[in-house]
């Protein structure tokens, strides 16, 4: 019994002492507190692509100096880069006959600017002429590199009146014996074919119905030649000249030149055949030589005309075109004595006459002709073109 008593006793001083342990709260823990620096996201940059691509019929709006597309180019993409203040950069990019081309345009008012990403230690470096462009006589550069499994070539060119800066390359593996301008001509801007297109049917071409006439006379020989020249009112220095050429003056800088035809053997004392200008879009004969009847060109465009009416009658004029026809300004002549047994002589100014008028001025011989030398003495060389 008394040993029970003790296990009881025992027994409860435990479950006290549990009691007690489970009546303490355990300190929380400590929650961290944030810093002063609290971390941000770190942060993406994302840079826009300045190129985009357009279409052909938007390049050629927005870029009307730009390139023709070469026949028979495969895998045309047009796009352009814009960024900033800067001037959009055009690019076309094709793949022709086996190789990729690049051609770039831009605004750049500047005659050494690069805009063709192409950055290479040229091999060859070779100043050129794009052939048919604007008549043939647009400057370009050309480059070559030449590496050990790689080609580059590039061709560039600036357009001074518009300020554009151009710019054609290729990468190949091989591009020796490639004509990389024979491209480059292919991809005329629309408004320079336009403009050669005209070249090409004016003025020259206007002119073409003379141009065959006397060469055909020239051909047709001295027998049977003469008929042929009256027939067609064609100057008879024709017959018997060595060669016939021409050249075109705009003797009076309205922005149609004349034709002039001449024999390219002959000297600047030598006449010209004939005279020509357009009335309206038909030749138009402003001048024609014949034996007592010559004319010939003077340095200033002036022309000068001698000509005779028989014995004691001699005209020398100074002629300047105005409008569609050869207008005297200064001249000499001669008219007989009213016995007929001596010359009097003339000079004339502002106009032109064949007879004597109060206000010319009388003269004596010498002075005659020494006027007559000195309006000789600034005749024109003619750079012909040989037609026959």
């Amino acid at each position: 019994m008394k040993k029970t008593t003790v296990i009881l006793i025992v027994g409860l001083l435990v479950m006290m002492l549990a009691l007690t342990a489970c009546g303490k709260t355990s300190p929380a823990p400590e929650t961290p507190q944030p810093s002063e620096e609290t971390p941000q996201p770190s942060e993406v940059v994302q840079i826009a692509n300045p190129w985009h691509d357009i279409t052909e019929t938007e390049a050629a709006e927005r870029f009307p100096e730009s390139f023709v597309v070469p026949e028979g180019a495969e895998n045309v993409h047009w796009s352009v880069m814009e960024s900033g203040e800067a001037p959009a950069l055009l690019q076309l990019s094709f793949d022709l006959n086996g190789n990729h081309f690049t051609a770039r345009e831009q605004q750049t008012n500047d005659s050494t600017a690069d805009i063709s990403g192409m950055y290479y230690e040229w091999t060859v470096r070779e100043e050129s002429t794009l052939r048919d462009r604007a008549g043939g006589t647009q400057p370009c550069n050309t480059f070559r590199y030449v590496g050990e499994n790689e080609y580059a070539d590039l061709c560039t060119w600036y357009d001074e009146q518009a300020g554009l800066s151009h710019s054609l390359g290729v990468t190949a593996k091989d591009l020796e014996g490639f004509d990389l301008l024979a491209v480059a001509d292919s991809m005329l801007p629309v408004s320079a074919q336009a403009a050669e297109i005209e070249a090409e049917v004016s003025p020259a071409a206007s002119y073409e119905s003379v141009i065959q006439a006397y060469k055909t006379a020239y051909e047709t020989g001295n027998n049977n030649a003469m008929e042929y020249v009256f027939t067609n009112e064609l100057s008879e220095f024709i017959v018997g000249s060595s060669h016939v050429g021409y050249v075109l003056w705009d003797l009076d800088e309205d922005g149609t030149p004349e034709l002039i035809l001449a024999d390219p053997d002959a000297g600047a004392d030598q006449p010209v055949f004939a005279i020509y200008t357009l009335n309206g879009e038909e030749p138009a004969a402003l001048a024609v030589s014949y034996a007592r009847n010559r004319y010939y060109m003077r340095e200033d465009g002036s022309v000068l005309n001698e000509g005779s009416g028989g014995a004691s009658y001699t005209m020398v004029y100074l002629l300047r075109k105005i409008g569609n026809e050869l207008v005297g300004v200064e001249g000499l002549i001669t008219a007989p004595t009213e016995d007929f047994m001596g010359e009097l002589f003339y000079q004339q100014s502002g106009s032109v006459s064949y007879e004597p008028r109060p206000e010319d001025q009388e003269i004596d011989d010498a002075r005659f002709v020494a006027k007559w030398e000195e309006y000789k003495s600034s005749l024109a060389h003619l750079d012909l073109t040989p037609i026959a």
